[in-house]
């Protein structure tokens, strides 16, 4: 979501802003890197926290898990956990797996719902 890329020439910010005048929760997808079993999981943590408290937004689609081994394991664990810890639990976290032990398998969607503080029926 670059706005120099053109997807959101006015910035997320209107696109946040948008949604609240209509009544809309933006929701945002995001493929946090999986270079050396997830090296980087802390560093994503915190762009999804910062996303929550800049924006808003509390739902994110978490796509394209790749778990290869038990380190990427912990270190997906640790990302999901610490965002919703970070955020008392007011967070959707929906996430896809593509991968596990190195044999692909059929991609599943799996919604993880960690306290979800709202009125709105799930």
């Amino acid at each position: 979501m670059d706005s120099r890329s053109g997807q959101f020439p006015k910035r997320i910010e209107n696109v946040v802003e948008k949604g609240r005048e209509l009544g809309i929760e933006v929701c945002l997808w995001f493929n946090p890197s999986y270079t050396d079993n997830y090296d980087d999981w802390l560093q994503d943590a915190k762009v999804l926290i910062s996303l929550n408290r800049k924006y808003g937004i509390r739902t994110f689609k978490i796509d394209g898990l790749r778990i290869h081994n038990k380190l990427s394991e912990e270190r997906v664990d640790s990302l999901l956990s610490t965002v919703s810890e970070a955020l008392n639990h007011d967070v959707v976290l929906i996430w896809t797996l593509l991968q596990i032990n190195d044999s692909v398998i059929s991609t599943r969607t799996v919604l993880e719902i960690f306290f979800l503080k709202t009125d709105i029926p799930i």
